[in-house]
């Protein structure tokens, strides 16, 4: 646990320190940005690129980011780009995830497999406020309830405020374990796979070809993956 505190409630500075360094925000401290921000760390570093990660809350991200207060995001699915112009995206995603569901009742299952995921318009679904991928997810489900952070949405589940939680795999796994949620289970199949993109403000679009380039290369040689599987598992077993 010590290693995931120490990451999460820290300022990530990769690299050397200066005033050059980018200011890339974090989307929240969730076990899922923990990997993505340490495997955007390796990305920078093989650029050549100062980096500095701050967290903030998904929707002041955006805000910030596109409005060029900081000079980045760390992850964005690939609709960001078209809904925010001055947000530039690096052409090639550097990982992605699975929109997934958990719930309580085993009878939620049994809707999924009979009805699909149209199913979830009869329950109390919660998510991430700000999360761009789960408004698109939810679009055709009417009881949504949101909140700020993915801790809170896990407790809300576990205390029956909601029937079904959206969130990715990994923070899903990792809370559920870290607060022996007995009672709450992944739901199958995945709901949809998202390709994720980091983007930049279109003031520092001039770093986008070698960040892209060092993207494919790490993707082609296979280190990306490797990283980002050692990584996760090492985010799972620390609670």
């Amino acid at each position: 646990m010590n290693f995931f505190r120490g990451i999460i409630f820290a300022v990530f500075v990769f690299g050397a320190q200066s005033l050059s360094a980018l200011t890339i925000s974090t989307l929240e401290t969730t076990p899922s940005s923990v990997v993505w921000s340490k495997l955007l760390q390796e990305i920078y570093n093989r650029a050549g690129i100062s980096i500095e990660f701050v967290a903030l809350p998904t929707g002041r991200s955006l805000a910030q980011s596109s409005r060029g207060i900081i000079d980045g995001e760390l992850v964005r699915i690939h609709k960001v780009g078209d809904l925010y112009p001055t947000l530039i995206r690096v052409p090639t995603p550097f990982t992605f995830f699975e929109s997934r569901a958990y719930a309580r009742s085993a009878d939620t299952q049994k809707r999924i497999d009979e009805d699909g995921w149209s199913a979830l318009q009869d329950y109390r679904v919660g998510s991430v406020r700000g999360m761009k991928y789960a408004e698109i997810d939810l679009k055709d489900i009417k009881n949504v309830v949101e909140v700020d952070r993915t801790e809170q949405l896990y407790k809300m589940l576990e205390r029956d405020r909601i029937d079904v939680a959206l969130s990715t795999n990994v923070s899903g796994l990792f809370l559920i374990r870290k607060f022996d949620f007995q009672s709450i289970y992944l739901l199958e199949p995945a709901i949809k796979r998202h390709d994720l993109y980091h983007y930049l403000h279109e003031k520092n679009k001039q770093y986008i070809p070698i960040l892209d380039k060092t993207i494919r290369a790490m993707k082609e040689s296979g280190e990306l993956a490797e990283l980002e599987e050692r990584i996760t598992a090492e985010i799972l077993e620390s609670e």
